[in-house]
């Protein structure tokens, strides 16, 4: 008995691979207040962007949005009043034909100080 060495190669067409040229910076906020990640991305053809909390994909709704400016290529996620829920570590995932790029920092939300 043999074992047959299998090796596959991917080409990845030509372009610019995805880049980050302002990546996502930490974010420290108070409960209620937004946490806005903001990343301006490179890359040709222009790259897909997906957001990721804790290695899972980031689900969207009313209060978790995304705006994207395609005249700049700047992408941001946005935490409306934000809670102790959200405190996490947060990825901007960029990906083209050429190949991807991670962009990755944390939100802390500090409670807010109601007294005695």
């Amino acid at each position: 008995m043999y074992l047959k060495v299998i090796k596959k190669v991917v080409k990845k067409d030509s372009g610019e691979h995805p880049r980050f040229i302002k990546p996502i910076q930490p974010q420290v906020v108070k409960e209620s207040e937004n946490a806005i990640f903001t990343a301006q991305v490179a890359g040709a053809p222009r790259p897909q962007v997906s957001w990721i909390k804790d290695k899972k994909p980031l689900k969207l709704d009313d209060r978790i949005t995304c705006e994207t400016d395609e005249k700049t290529n700047i992408y941001r996620l946005i935490i409306h009043k934000a809670t102790e829920a959200d405190i996490g570590v947060y990825s901007c995932h960029a990906e083209n034909t050429a190949g991807r790029a991670n962009s990755t920092a944390n939100v802390v939300v500090v409670r807010k100080y109601t007294g005695f």
